[in-house]
């Protein structure tokens, strides 16, 4: 029943948002996605939390998400990867092949052929997941895309601090804070690259 599977999209939203939320409060976060341009109310967090609220907008999924610093897929499939889920009412599929398909890389023609029943259902998880060594691949070449995004994104920090010292000229309070801006990036350079070296 759709009411039933948007329920229960709801329910994985709110336990991975009180989750991500900690011990911050939820008018934390709410004054969190006013800040980002979308008040969710702090009532419609803590009915998503316990389940009270049985649907979540695609806008709300998404400035929940920017406020918890995550993406807003982690949020809706946010593990474990080898689980069952609905995908659609009718459509189960893991959570892995949810989130393929959420994000564009696999269709939905893809799941329903890969699931047709429970059969083929089980020979297709064992071929994907095996002993979980292809999942844990999937993973660590995430972690290593991750570190890569680092990577690019201490570079670019480091060449807005050169041209904040450009800019700065006699300012000395401002020199002073791209030098520290450039010495901090080039450290994270040095790190990451180290990180990544090691890697391959």
């Amino acid at each position: 029943m759709a009411t039933d599977w948007a329920s229960e999209q709801a329910k994985r939203v709110g336990k991975k948002i009180n989750d991500l939320r900690g011990k911050r409060s939820a008018q934390w976060l709410s004054d969190r996605t006013d800040q980002l341009g979308m008040r969710v109310a702090r009532t419609t967090i803590s009915e998503l939390e316990t389940g009270r609220r049985k649907h979540v907008t695609v806008a709300e999924l998404s400035v929940l998400a920017a406020a918890l610093d995550t993406a807003p897929v982690a949020l809706l499939y946010p593990g474990p990867y080898d689980a069952p889920v609905d995908v659609l009412p009718e459509v189960r599929v893991t959570e892995l092949d949810a989130v393929q398909w959420f994000s564009g890389v696999r269709t939905i023609a893809y799941a329903r052929d890969l699931y047709a029943d429970e059969e083929t259902a089980e020979a297709a998880r064992r071929l994907i997941l095996g002993d979980g060594s292809s999942l844990e691949n999937a993973m660590q070449n995430l972690r290593l895309l991750q570190r890569w995004r680092d990577l690019d994104d201490a570079r670019s920090a480091k060449l807005r601090g050169l041209r904040e010292l450009m800019r700065a000229k006699d300012d000395l309070k401002a020199r002073k804070a791209a030098g520290d801006s450039i010495r901090h990036s080039e450290e994270l350079i040095e790190i990451l690259e180290g990180e990544l070296l090691d890697g391959r």
